[in-house]
């Protein structure tokens, strides 16, 4: 019988790989655990904002960048920015992470459910290369959406890009942000004359 549910698994029954001591016992439920803890303490925008790396990584076939790896990023991001300060605003969130990711890729990544154990620790030079190259490119295309675009159909194209096929083609629901606003307050004022509009009667 084989078991598709990690609860119904046996602590001492699920192996994981480790840097130092090859295989080693562990259990999922301390990082289902964890990350529940985290959700409560941060709120939902949390698990959005996993939900999101996930699908930049399924898009972009980034296999060896597991779910835990990004959850212990968004986690740390958070964390370094402060409860109080996190964005509230999904988009800003997402670009703190994303601001952080490529570091984090290039370094050690803890297992926030086990401070022992160094996740990433198994990936070849060219895949690290890869991940961080994949990252710094989010970060861009995301801050370039946020905060360089003026055209909301463009942010979208900036969108797909990072996420692909899963963002709808929906410009109308893009606002202008700061980058827009700021260039429309700077821009000198262009005077121009009333139109000549010709009298109308009703009747």
């Amino acid at each position: 019988m084989g078991w598709d549910r990690w609860d119904q698994v046996d602590s001492d029954k699920v192996l994981l790989a480790h840097r130092e001591d090859n295989w080693k016992p562990s259990d999922p439920r301390k990082i289902h655990d964890w990350f529940l803890g985290a959700v409560e303490f941060y709120g939902e925008l949390l698990r959005r904002e996993c939900r999101y790396l996930k699908a930049w990584r399924d898009y972009h076939e980034l296999d060896h960048v597991s779910s835990i790896i990004l959850m212990a990023c968004a986690f740390e991001t958070f964390e370094e920015v402060g409860h109080l300060k996190v964005p509230r605003r999904d988009d800003l969130a997402l670009l703190e992470i994303a601001s952080r990711l490529a570091g984090m890729f290039a370094g050690e990544i803890r297992n926030p459910a086990d401070p022992d154990e160094v996740l990433g620790s198994s990936w070849t030079y060219a895949k690290r290369r890869q991940a961080i190259k994949a990252a710094n490119e989010m970060h861009e295309q995301l801050d370039d959406a946020i905060h360089h675009c003026y055209v909301p159909e463009v942010a979208v194209d900036h969108l797909k890009t990072i996420f692909g096929e899963r963002i709808p083609n929906r410009p109308d629901l893009v606002k202008a942000h700061s980058a827009a606003v700021a260039a429309i307050a700077a821009a000198p004022p262009i005077i121009v004359p009333a139109p000549d509009v010709g009298r109308s009667t009703s009747g």
